[in-house]
């Protein structure tokens, strides 16, 4: 049955273009290989420009379990999910246990500037929560190691360390 509702929720939401344009995740034919993608090209166009890009990489801790369900349920009602399928996917959140609150984990937040020009400007002062935001000139996103140039020569690197290990067995 959570197999048909979300089909059809799902044929809904796309057709009625409810989802932000920019929301990669669980959607058909997209993933979020394309939100590190646009990134690249984002980053990639300032570069172009002789710009430099300040990336801040956000941990939300536990995101998926957090989700707010009675806000969740006025807004499917909002957007016309209405009647049998409201009330199935009602019943269905009041079985589950779930807290709202968004947590950041600012131990796994960081930072990064992309540049390839000598107008980099070095490291910033962030502060998130009271906690200051580390830079990181390497930082990893979706499985992808990034670098400052955006060379992807550290990323490279990791993977043929790999090879190199898994060959050794």
């Amino acid at each position: 049955m959570e197999r048909i509702i979300t089909t059809r929720v799902e044929c809904y939401v796309e057709s009625e273009n409810i989802l932000d344009i920019e929301q990669e995740g669980f959607r058909h034919f997209r993933s979020t290989t394309n939100a590190l993608l646009n990134l690249t090209q984002s980053i990639l166009d300032g570069f172009n420009l002789d710009n430099f890009t300040l990336a801040v990489l956000i941990d939300f801790e536990k995101a998926y379990d957090s989700v707010w369900r009675e806000g969740l349920l006025v807004k499917l009602h909002q957007y016309g999910i209405k009647g049998k399928i409201w009330k199935w996917i009602q019943a269905f959140l009041n079985e589950r246990y779930s807290k709202w609150r968004i947590n950041i984990n600012t131990n796994k937040t960081e930072y990064c500037i992309f540049s390839r020009n000598k107008k980099h400007p070095g490291t910033v002062h962030l502060v998130l929560g009271n906690q200051p935001v580390k830079y990181n000139p390497n930082p990893k996103l979706l499985g992808v190691t990034l670098d400052e140039k955006l060379t992807f020569s550290e990323h490279i690197n990791i993977i043929e360390k790999k090879l190199e290990n898994h060959s050794e067995y």
